[in-house]
């Protein structure tokens, strides 16, 4: 899995990495699940690899 946050950098995280408030908690062949903040996100794979980019939080979501 390939994420773009938006940086710059590109980063190929495992099982517990990420960047700044996200982290990747799950990975199985269907589906990544995320952690930003807290908050679980589970990604499904469809097909072609994608590039996910994860959003700026809303003020009154963040730590």
């Amino acid at each position: 899995m390939l994420i773009d946050d938006g940086s710059g950098d590109e980063i190929c995280p495992g099982l517990g990495e990420g960047r700044d408030n996200g982290r990747i908690t799950a990975m199985a062949p269907d589906s990544v699940t995320l952690d930003q903040n807290g908050r679980p996100f589970t990604a499904m794979v469809m097909g072609q690899p994608v590039t996910l980019r994860l959003l700026p939080l809303e003020p009154a979501l963040r730590n």
